[in-house]
């Protein structure tokens, strides 16, 4: 998902979200090798627009892993309970447009 396309389908979504307001974060996260994170992203979307190589996201909306020949589908829409992890030996780089939905 590019950054414009992120932009621009946010009010849709958080019109379909039932909400008017919300204020947009752009989030850069390093990873170390294995490590992962765990973010609770409840009334917030997470729109994936760049990861490297040996990053896999599980969300309650889906998942994202390139490296997962068995998916059919890589979601790059993420929230409610969401975790990231680098399943590579080299620091990882992932990039996101967070959307917090005000009310």
């Amino acid at each position: 998902m590019t950054e414009e396309f992120a932009i621009r389908y946010t009010p849709q979504r958080v019109k379909e979200r039932g909400f008017q307001t919300y204020r947009m974060v752009f989030q850069q996260l390093q990873l170390a090798p294995g490590e992962h994170i765990d973010l609770a992203a409840y009334n917030e979307i997470w729109f994936l627009v760049k990861a490297e190589e040996g990053i896999s996201i599980h969300s309650d909306l889906g998942r994202y892993d390139e490296d997962n020949p068995l998916l059919s589908e890589q979601v790059h829409e993420h929230g409610d309970a969401i975790t990231i992890h680098n399943t590579s030996g080299q620091h990882r780089n992932v990039t996101f447009i967070q959307i917090l939905l005000l009310a």
